[in-house]
């Protein structure tokens, strides 16, 4: 069996251009108002100066600059992290997705100090602002990893044995709900999540009985296995992907703050009925 590796490594050139990415990404509105709540003093200096990209820059590399002990040390603990249990949990999360890889292959894992953590192609971005305020020693480098990659393989099955018509935004509720159910399984000892900020609280109800997006995802993953899951899942995302559409639209207008917009968050909360 083919199992891939994960090389931990840091680029702060590719965390400058993903900072002037999400700064203005098109499909990501809120991330702009996440990266500068974040970095206070960085919505400041762009206030002040025209060349957005070039303040970046120069904003970006002084904090690497500043923090790049902190910044080493949590590199070598992940590399560490990696190196005792990345393999074996690969072949874990492998035999969960019914996945074989099919050649050699390297994940590249590059801290970044976003608040958030972005993917491209089979690169992902884990946040590590969070350590290096001292205020989350709880992330897990593995835990973001396994994440990531379930990512990876599920698009490689929409892509190879599925035929579908998921919009990005039903697509997105899917892949999120997905790795936060594979991720709760026994299979694997990380504490039990919810999933990420905008899949919370959206609610499903589905012949006759009410679940949290993530605990219909695990039930029925649990009940069918997977890949007949993913199918059944799929036809269903796909039936009410216009509805998993309304819930973005909101969720792009008021981000986490959603939950302090009583009638906003009312409607994200209401049920999406799958039958």
């Amino acid at each position: 069996m083919i199992i891939p590796d994960i090389e931990v490594k840091i680029d702060k050139e590719s965390d400058i251009k993903l900072f002037n990415r999400f700064l203005n990404h098109p499909n990501f509105p809120q991330n702009r108002k996440l990266v500068l709540r974040a970095f206070p003093d960085l919505k400041d200096l762009l206030d002040k100066n025209d060349d957005e990209a070039k303040t970046v820059e120069t904003f970006v590399s002084y904090f690497y600059k500043e923090n790049i002990g902190k910044i080493k040390k949590i590199v070598n603990r992940s590399r560490s992290i990696i190196k005792n249990h990345g393999k074996e949990s690969l072949k874990v999360l492998g035999k969960i997705m019914d996945y074989k890889w099919e050649k050699e292959l390297t994940y590249e894992a590059k801290p970044t100090i976003l608040p958030f953590s972005p993917y491209k192609n089979n690169t992902f971005y884990f946040s590590i602002l969070s350590q290096i305020k001292n205020k989350d020693t709880d992330k897990n480098i593995l835990e973001i990893a396994l994440h990531e990659i379930s990512h990876f393989i599920l698009f490689d099955q929409l892509k190879k044995e599925i035929d579908h018509s998921l919009n990005r935004d039903a697509g997105h509720y899917l892949k999120e709900s997905i790795a936060a159910a594979i991720l709760n399984k026994k299979d694997f000892s990380f504490p039990k999540r919810e999933g990420n900020p905008e899949i919370r609280d959206i609610n499903i109800s589905f012949q006759g009985e009410e679940y949290k997006l993530v605990d219909f995802v695990s039930e029925k993953i649990n009940k069918k296995g997977y890949k007949e899951a993913l199918k059944f899942l799929v036809s269903l995302f796909e039936k009410n992907k216009e509805r998993f559409s309304e819930k973005m639209k909101l969720w792009n207008k008021y981000g986490k703050d959603i939950t302090k917009k009583d009638n906003a968050f009312e409607k994200y909360k209401e049920f999406i009925n799958l039958d």
